[in-house]
């Protein structure tokens, strides 16, 4: 997975493993977003509202809880 691409950085070896361990596990979803497939709007609102944290690390997925899918509530995986 290039998450250089689109973090501007680059996953250790460790970080690595979990994403490929993710990948094959978790299958994306109604309201379950898996990068690279996680819409960049999602992401921003998550980033801004709930998971400020996400702007430094690698998101693997993004569980939207809202109804209306703006993705302002829910759960944000990333490898750490």
């Amino acid at each position: 997975m290039d998450f250089r691409a689109a973090y501007g950085f680059s996953l250790t070896a460790e970080e690595e493993r979990v994403a490929e361990l993710f990948h094959k596990y978790v299958k994306a979803g109604d309201h379950l977003y898996v990068h690279p497939d996680i819409p960049p709007k999602k992401l921003q609102n998550a980033r801004n509202v709930f998971a400020p944290v996400a702007d430094r690390e690698a998101v693997l997925g993004l569980a939207d809880g809202t109804v209306f899918g703006s993705a302002k509530e829910g759960l944000v995986l990333t490898v750490r």
